[in-house]
């Protein structure tokens, strides 16, 4: 099958001889029958597109929305992928990140990042860290609360501090 037939519906013509692939009206593949089992039957061209297709390395929807808003993921992602490391992680990390701290910020982590060739996502939040330092902004970090109401509603009732200072 030609490569751009993988999302289309199809109609299989099965003749004694041949088998026909066919899109609507449009002929898309034709090929000898076999009889062998397991024998696998297919135009070198058809083979060669699939194979140069699966090789290359895709960037999904939600990876190419975000590279919009940070236009440094993607050389960074391409270099985490020539180095072979987890690059799950790092969109894991930089989307939460972003979500907390906004785009200017996570585009000068992924630019540092990049400049120094970091391969850990420890790296990418120690930058992140410094740079929030450097501003003056304390870190924000995301708080998961428990389904249980219980726990989630418990109101803790401060008291004053300073009878430590007595001791």
């Amino acid at each position: 099958m030609p490569a751009a037939a993988a999302s289309l519906q199809l109609t299989l013509w099965i003749y004694e001889e041949e088998i026909w692939i066919a899109s609507g009206k449009d002929e898309l593949a034709r090929h000898r029958r076999s009889y062998d089992a397991g024998e696998q039957v297919a135009k070198k061209e058809h083979r060669d597109e699939i194979n140069s297709y699966t090789s290359k390395p895709r960037i999904s929807h939600f990876v190419a929305r975000l590279s919009e808003e940070l236009p440094g993921l993607q050389p960074l992602m391409r270099q985490w992928i020539e180095f072979h490391l987890d690059t799950k992680s790092l969109v894991t990390f930089i989307s939460k990140a972003k979500d907390l701290h906004g785009s200017d910020l996570i585009q000068k982590v992924i630019q540092r990042a990049f400049e120094t060739r970091a391969s850990r996502v420890q790296d990418l939040a120690r930058f992140l860290c410094e740079l929030l330092q450097d501003t003056g902004t304390a870190p924000t970090i995301s708080l998961r609360l428990p389904d249980n109401a219980e726990v989630r509603d418990l109101f803790i009732k401060s008291h004053d501090l300073d009878t430590y200072d007595e001791l």
